[in-house]
């Protein structure tokens, strides 16, 4: 009840490395994290539990941002995420801040903003090989 009634809506921002250092274990690990986050049956098991009102925002990056994919926390749009997902393939360098970037520009341009709870979460090996580093500016 209160996971799909009470709480506050989310806005998560997933940012995904799928940088060449991610090849191999680094990309399977991703991928299988993110089956378990997007499977409603698995991630209930550890209390993870979205709800028809949340809204997920996927960007993978490398050296660049890639495709941003949005959804609800309706299951059948978890699935379409996760096929997105699973056709990202490691490659190029590494730089987190351009796709902080475009995910706090994604949740500052979210209709009713205060009704959510944002969350950006970077999912990655290690540190961002750009040194503009604009977003922390």
């Amino acid at each position: 009840l209160y996971q799909a009634a009470l709480r506050k809506p989310s806005l998560t921002a997933l940012c995904l490395d799928f940088s060449g250092s991610m090849q191999g274990d680094g990309e399977d690990q991703l991928q299988k994290a993110m089956r378990f986050l997007l499977t409603p049956d698995e991630a209930s098991k550890v209390l993870v539990q979205w709800s028809p009102a949340d809204q997920i925002i996927v960007i993978p990056f490398d050296g660049s941002v890639r495709n941003t994919f949005m959804a609800s926390g309706n299951p059948l749009e978890q699935e379409g995420l996760l096929n997105e997902i699973s056709r990202q393939k490691a490659d190029g360098g590494t730089n987190m801040y351009a796709c902080a970037e475009r995910a706090l520009q994604q949740i500052t341009r979210t209709d009713r903003l205060s009704t959510y709870l944002p969350a950006i979460v970077i999912m990655t090996d290690g540190k961002s090989d750009d040194q503009s580093q604009a977003f922390m500016r």
